[in-house]
């Protein structure tokens, strides 16, 4: 099974993204075949590769429950206190559900669809060919340097005028149906 997943970049940490550019780095020098490389074989940096998304993944998966746990806290615990004019007590009552506390519900209902799709996401990076295709990591001998990215792109012009199919597929219907 092959998983596209994209994250915002906001939510992968700073950790994460010294991560990203080492293995890009390391990546680069594999390919340069330079002395001081990390990399011996091409196993080695497809290997790094599926354990920096297994752990973006499980970084993802620890703040999502840490998130959960802070609003069912919140909406588990909703208490009014009130002091007393003439007895100066602390009075704690229930109150009722505000649209706060509806919201913070469907807050946590969202965040936990996001975690059952993160840990479907991490149950799926199983091997090097789970690993999600990112342009940049995939391609890093392309778009490392001052010149990054594709020099041209190649794609098949309509050779043929649109309106000629136009009138095919008009006079096929009238003949066949």
């Amino acid at each position: 099974m092959r998983i596209y997943a994209t994250y915002a970049t906001s939510v992968v940490s700073q950790s994460m993204k010294v991560r990203v550019t080492n293995l890009k780095n390391e990546k680069m020098k594999f390919y340069n075949n330079e002395a001081q490389r990390k990399f011996k074989s091409k196993t080695m940096p497809e290997q790094e590769e599926l354990n920096l998304f297994r752990d973006i993944l499980d970084e993802r998966r620890i703040n999502l429950e840490k998130e959960i746990l802070k609003l069912q806290n919140q909406i588990e615990h909703p208490v009014a206190e009130q002091i007393g004019l003439l007895t100066g007590t602390v009075e704690t009552k229930a109150r009722q559900r505000s649209l706060e506390e509806i919201k913070l519900q469907r807050d946590l209902e969202e965040l936990k669809e996001n975690l059952e799709k993160v840990k479907s996401a991490r149950e799926a990076l199983k091997t090097v060919r789970d690993v999600p295709f990112v342009w940049d990591i995939a391609f890093v001998e392309v778009f490392t340097g001052e010149d990054g990215g594709f020099d041209i792109v190649l794609g098949n012009p309509p050779y043929v005028r649109a309106g000629k199919h136009c009138s095919a597929k008009r006079r096929a219907r009238e003949n066949y149906n």
